[in-house]
């Protein structure tokens, strides 16, 4: 995706003339006005006449006395540049979902400043639009648009648009649900999981080519991709093997992809860390869920938090040094943060309060997390809720405050790459 600036400039027409000709013809006199609104005067003059034309006398005219030309002067030429048109201010911080749709309870897609401000609506209709997030250099957005048809299949499909909303185009054409896109880290691909073969199945789409790929290539179930950091593989969950584990895939899909884990219990919703060595998913022990980390091999498998939530939304600290989550050690979510050695003097809860806080996500420069909350019991206009506000936090769970206001639920928030 590309961004042209337009230039402009000014254009400056300079009119001269002049005439040799000493034909007896009516003779034009111009009478400038000097600067004032007055327009120009022109007056003409014709001559009487005679009766005869004088026959040429034969006087040869003296010659002129020569005279020297004068010299040129230099004219000192100023050039002026063209006026460049100043860039688009930086797209609005946070990208996330919204109930805001013309059709009850639809979801649409809304940027906004980490201050609650500068608020600005990406679509509007009467079908679904989630699951939106920036591309890595934070000029495009890639999303879900859904159509729910009464009595007939419903269907999903991979769109792009330009960082304001504008030229929204259909990236995948293809039956079944096509969702949860997620942009390669080089910008060129976006991996997706995809029913369009009866089951679910991860492809990717390269920009570059225009080709979709099948990378899981298997009967079962395959979901939760996650890119590595050089964007050459995915990892993801899959029942292949009879129970949910984890497998890595090649990104262009050659080759078979390579089972991870092979415990007896369910692993699911691998997260690279940012360097590409580490991997941190959720396990179901039976009793509970623990959150676990290991090499990018699989092996060094460590627990590193437990009591956490079935859909922990796990999320690195861009710098690598944390991992934050949603737990549940305190009976309700909430949000906390913990080393990726797991040392317990680590483990801190970022927020306490009865209302369910989840959905973390870090700024890209570490400096705040952005979550979802309904602690302030805000009702929607039906009267459901509490409805998901936004909220923010620094990284100790200091300055925790709402940024939205709209009573309606808000969804999946995401951070503008360089913000």
């Amino acid at each position: 995706l590309a961004v042209g600036l337009i230039g402009g400039g000014a254009a400056y027409a300079f009119l001269g003339g002049g005439n040799d000709n000493s034909e007896a013809t009516p003779t034009t006199v111009a009478i400038v006005a000097t600067a004032t609104s007055a327009p120009l005067v022109t007056a003409t003059f014709t001559p009487e006449p005679t009766a005869t034309i004088p026959e040429p006398t034969a006087t040869v005219a003296e010659a002129p006395t020569p005279t020297s030309a004068p010299e040129p002067t230099a004219t000192e030429v100023v050039v002026v540049p063209p006026t460049e048109t100043p860039p688009p201010p930086p797209a609005p911080t946070l990208l996330f979902a919204a109930n805001l749709g013309i059709a009850p309870g639809t979801l649409e897609l809304v940027t906004m400043d980490a201050n609650g401000s500068n608020k600005q609506r990406l679509t509007n209709n009467q079908w679904d639009d989630w699951a939106a997030q920036w591309s890595p250099d934070g000029l495009g957005i890639a999303y879900v648009h859904q159509i729910f048809i009464q009595g007939g299949p419903e269907n999903s499909n991979i769109y792009l648009m330009n960082a304001d909303g504008s030229n929204p185009r259909q990236l995948t054409n293809a039956s079944g649900l096509n969702e949860w896109p997620l942009w390669s880290p080089d910008g060129t691909k976006i991996v997706y999981s995809s029913t369009r073969d009866g089951n679910n199945e991860i492809y990717v789409f390269n920009l570059l080519t225009n080709t979709d790929t099948n990378i899981s290539k298997s009967t079962a179930g395959d979901y939760t991709p996650y890119w590595s950091s050089d964007s050459t593989q995915v990892v993801f969950t899959s029942g292949r093997s009879g129970g949910n584990d984890l497998y890595i895939a090649n990104a262009d899909g050659t080759g078979t992809p390579q089972r991870l884990t092979s415990e007896p219990t369910s692993e699911a919703l691998p997260v690279f860390s940012p360097d590409g060595t580490k991997i941190v998913f959720v396990r179901n022990t039976g009793n509970g869920h623990v959150l676990v980390i290991m090499n990018a091999d699989g092996t060094g498998q460590q627990v590193i938090a437990t009591n956490v939530a079935d859909q922990p939304d796990t999320e690195w600290s861009p710098d690598g040094s944390r991992i934050s989550y949603v737990g549940l050690a305190a009976g309700n979510p909430d949000i906390y943060i913990v080393n990726p050695d797991g040392s317990e003097s680590s483990r801190v809860q970022l927020t306490v309060h009865p209302g369910a806080d989840t959905a973390p996500s870090w700024s890209p420069d570490g400096s705040l997390i952005v979550f979802l909350s309904t602690r302030d019991n805000i009702m929607a206009a039906d009267g459901k809720g509490p409805v998901k506000q936004l909220y923010i936090m620094n990284p100790d769970g200091s300055g925790q405050r709402r940024i939205s206001s709209d009573p309606v639920d808000h969804w999946y928030p995401d951070w503008r790459p360089g913000s």
